[in-house]
This record gives C-alpha cells, structure tokens and sequence, in this order.
C-alpha cells in the first residue's frame, strides 16, 4: 500500500481553474481575448468642441461637445473654429421644446462642403448633437388671381445646415418636426447648462387657435411672424464663445 507521500507524487498536478477570461486546453489555462468591436464614424469622438453660454447677459456654464468622424462633425468644427467669418458666436438658441433646444444657426451661410443627408429625428438619445438639414415645406394658401381667390402651393422655411439641436431627454425630436438630423457628435460635458436652457420661459404655441389658421391661410404676414416666435425663448440665449479643445 502506498504512503500519503507516495500517493501524492504519483497523481498529475490539479489544473488551474478555468475563469470565464480563461478556457482551459489539455491541463493547460490559454487567455481569452475579449475584442470590442470597433466603434463606428457616427459614434467615435475624435474632437471636442465647447460652448459658452450666456443667458442675459450672465454666464451659464460650458457645453462640451465630442464630435464624430463624420462630414457633419466637420461643417460643425469650422463654425465653431469661425472659418471664412461664419460662428456661432454671440448666435442664439431660438426654440426650446419638449426633448431638445435649438440654435438658430449662421444666417446667409455660404461656407460649401458636401451637401449633408440626414434623417428623422425620432428617437435620439439624450445628449445627442445634431445639424437641421432639409425641413422646408410646401403650404397652402389663398390668393388672389384674376379677381378670383386660388388655393396656391408655395415653398417655405428650408434650413442651411447650421442650425443645430441638443437633445436633453430621451426620444428627440417628434416624427416629422424641423426636417431631419445630421448626428455630429454628443455631450460629454455641461449637461446641466443644456439642461438650463431647456427650462427657460418661452412664447407659446397658439397654431390650433381658429383666429390664427385662417390668418395663415390666407397668407396674413403677421401669421408668418408669430408662428416664428413660438417656443422662442424669452431670455436671450447666446453661445458667448465657442472654439476646439483638441
């Protein structure tokens, strides 16, 4: 009969145990590689940009935004850099509405670049930064022609690509509202001063009103005018300064 001793030199050294990083091979313990997979143009930050804020005329805080490596991200980086005259600087935030507020753009933008497609706004997480591309409409109204009132299709609104978005809640824009997005990047700091523009008073909406229908069909330009001013806020929102960190 063999010792304990014996017994012990006689049988192979206990494997190691195999973790859920390792996997075991005929005794042996091999690494397992856990690759994540490459994240995409859309989601990868390859630079920020920031936002200073001003509302009143009294600091706000700063918004930093990671860009993307898409051609959006890039028409973004230059208006905020102020290539060839055109930033966002001392520009405005021009409607808040429920899931995100808006920049009213660069008016009379002419810097070229690519022709930028986006798509539906729906459904945008928070935090989400983004171009209004598209967004022009066509309307009817009556007119007079001839001595007789037509019912008339003309274009109106349409953006020039510099307007953008930030989403401060969950599910974006509505179906169908303020054309289509051009993803540019998200926020990875200064959630709170969005968060701080989002809360500001604004004009109410008041297109259900049968007053304000029939002025807007039949073409009154003070309908024009107020339909502008609905959800604008009522303190001035500014971006105060803006450029590249990296």
């Amino acid at each position: 009969m063999l010792s304990p001793g014996l017994l012990r030199a006689h049988l192979p050294p206990a494997a190691p145990p195999v973790t859920r990083r390792s996997f075991g091979v005929g005794g042996a313990v091999l690494p397992l590689l856990l690759a994540s997979p490459p994240a995409s143009a859309a989601e990868e930050i390859t630079r920020r940009a920031y936002l200073d804020i001003a509302i009143d005329g009294e600091p706000a805080g700063r918004i930093v935004v990671g860009l993307n490596a898409e051609p959006g991200a890039a028409r973004f980086a230059a208006l905020v850099k102020g290539e060839a005259g055109a930033s966002y600087r001392r520009k405005a935030f021009t409607k808040v509405l429920p899931g995100y507020v808006e920049h009213g753009g660069v008016a009379g933008y002419a810097g070229g670049g690519e022709e930028l497609a986006g798509k539906a706004g729906e459904g945008l997480a928070e935090g989400t930064v983004g171009l209004l591309v598209g967004g022009g409409e066509k309307k009817k109204r009556l007119v007079a022609k001839k001595g007789r009132l037509e019912m008339v299709e003309e274009a109106e609104g349409g953006r020039n690509g510099t307007e953008f978005v930030i989403v401060v809640k969950d599910g974006g824009l509505a179906e169908g509202e303020e054309g289509e997005v051009v993803v540019v990047g998200r926020v990875v700091e200064g959630r709170e001063v969005a968060e701080r523009i989002a809360a500001a008073e604004t004009v109410k909406e008041n297109s259900s009103s049968p007053y304000f229908r029939v002025a807007k069909l039949i073409g009154d330009k003070r309908a024009v005018v107020a339909e502008r001013g609905f959800n604008r806020p009522y303190s001035k929102i500014i971006v105060a300064n803006c450029g590249l960190l990296d």
